[in-house]
């Protein structure tokens, strides 16, 4: 319930924020959330590990290529906007009391979380695992693409014409 409150209240915040060092940061906030999430009901957590690590290395790039183009782009936060969020906070914290809830449903979806477990465990067994190993080839092709379509040395693929 906490996982989805916060999500919630990111998505709403994600809506004001207009620069990209804190869209990427609240991006990096919602993977971690939606990992914890998944590790809670995964048989391992070697799913969450590779969002995790897949959601971060594409954030590094984003960050790096942002930097590379907005140098000098001041960051202002405007605290009126921010108002609403401090009050969902306040909220959330007064929303303790249905931690006990929270509890109870945790040890009752012992079933569902094994159902869950099955599924995931579906898609890599034999007819699915070729779609995987396509998906793994078609984002080694593309990385690799990327990498030779940006010149080495030339900097960020958009350039500015001072």
């Amino acid at each position: 319930m906490m996982f989805l409150s916060l999500m919630f209240i990111l998505t709403i915040l994600l809506m004001w924020i207009n620069h990209p060092l804190l869209l990427g940061l609240i991006l990096f906030i919602q993977t971690l959330n939606i990992c914890m999430f998944l590790t809670l009901f995964s048989v391992s957590s070697w799913y969450s590990f590779i969002l995790f690590i897949i959601m971060i290395s594409g954030l590094l790039i984003l960050l790096i290529y942002m930097t590379s183009l907005l140098p000098n782009f001041n960051l202002s936060i405007k605290l009126n906007k921010y108002f609403l969020l401090l009050s969902l906070l306040t909220i959330l914290s007064f929303h303790k009391s249905h931690m006990y809830e929270f509890l109870t449903f945790y040890t009752n979806s012992w079933n569902y979380s094994m159902k869950f477990k099955i599924l995931l465990n579906k898609y890599m067994n034999f007819p699915m695992n070729y779609l995987f190993m396509l998906l793994m080839i078609y984002l080694f092709i593309t990385m690799i693409s990327s990498v030779l379509i940006t010149g080495y040395k030339k900097g960020p693929i958009r350039s500015f014409k001072n």
